[in-house]
């Protein structure tokens, strides 16, 4: 499954580590980030929230709720649709 963060960005949601909301004191964790060149600021200095994958950082001008509620949507949607569970949706 793929998410969109914003703009022209979609991503594996089987790459996203986490989903965090924009705060002041991350900053010196996103120097680190574009500082080895893996930050991908797409927020046009909006940013409300973080998605950290396995290879990158990514700044996005949505809010982590939105973030959240795609990857929990394309879940719902997988296991309503889909003729066999694969068991990767556990509550």
């Amino acid at each position: 499954m793929y998410i969109h963060l914003g703009e022209d960005v979609v991503i594996r949601s089987s790459d996203i580590v986490a989903i965090l909301e924009w705060y002041d004191e991350l900053n010196e964790y996103i120097e680190r980030y574009r500082a080895e060149e893996r930050l991908f600021d797409i927020s046009d200095n909006m940013t409300k929230s973080i998605i950290v994958t396995t290879k990158a950082l990514y700044l996005s001008p949505l809010s982590s709720l939105t973030i959240k509620r795609r990857t929990l949507d394309k879940r719902a949607n997988h296991l309503l649709y889909s003729d066999t569970f694969d068991g990767f949706y556990d509550e």
